[in-house]
């Protein structure tokens, strides 16, 4: 278990929720699960705020705040995040890897190492964001080698 609160082939709404001041790897992080979220506090997290792997899900009006790693984290997952504020993610306020497929619209992204990043085949459509005071914008980068690809050497 990563997170402070771990959910594994759940299906979940979250409204109103706070997670802070977690000592554990994650926030929140979500497996194989459907989820909504909507105006939750993410504050002061080890790692990431909220990891979710292999989910479909909504974020909605949430704050993801003063995380050692990353904002938001999805691996393989199907998400939607409307007007949402990432700031002081100590790597990615968003991070999307490994095939995932993410919408991001009308969001706020401040003070932290790298405000979005695309990796491994994944797709992000971005729409209405404001990067403000980051190191670097927009990354997109391979960080998993042959993943779905033929290896020719």
């Amino acid at each position: 278990m990563t997170g402070a609160v771990t959910l594994y082939e759940t299906d979940a709404i979250f409204s109103h929720c706070s997670f802070l001041n977690n000592l554990s790897e994650d926030g929140l992080n979500t497996i194989r699960s459907q989820f909504l979220m909507e105006y939750c506090h993410f504050q002061n997290t080890a790692s990431d705020a909220f990891d979710a792997d292999f989910c479909k899900g909504e974020i909605n009006q949430s704050y993801f705040g003063h995380t050692a790693n990353d904002g938001v984290d999805f691996s393989g997952s199907i998400v939607a995040i409307k007007g949402c504020r990432m700031e002081y993610n100590g790597d990615k306020g968003i991070s999307v890897g490994e095939n995932s497929d993410v919408t991001v619209v009308n969001c706020q992204i401040n003070n932290s190492n790298i405000a979005t990043a695309s990796k491994d085949l994944s797709t992000l459509y971005i729409r209405d964001i404001e990067i403000k005071d980051c190191t670097q914008g927009f990354t997109a980068y391979q960080k998993r080698r042959n993943l779905g690809q033929q290896d020719y050497s």
